[in-house]
């Protein structure tokens, strides 16, 4: 944030949509991602290795960056 935010505003972008995109990158890093704590810890879980957690989970994180993706284009 220390780093996005002063930029967002130089080039003109408003706050509460360099907010939102943050937000929305994390939570779709999270999910996506085969190494990420919440994908680890759900494995651990399940009975399964975090691979095999992480691509089928997988389809279910892209319904909500097209959605996500979708929605900033249409606002911005």
């Amino acid at each position: 944030m220390p780093i996005i935010l002063p930029l967002a505003e130089q080039i003109g972008v408003p706050l509460h949509l360099t907010i939102a995109a943050m937000l929305s990158a994390s939570a779709a890093g999270s999910h996506s991602c085969f190494f990420s704590d919440s994908t680890v810890l759900s494995a651990q879980g399940s009975g399964c290795t975090s691979m095999q957690h992480a691509i089928t989970q997988f389809p279910y994180a892209l319904i909500g960056i097209v959605a996500t993706t979708l929605f900033f284009i249409v606002v911005a």
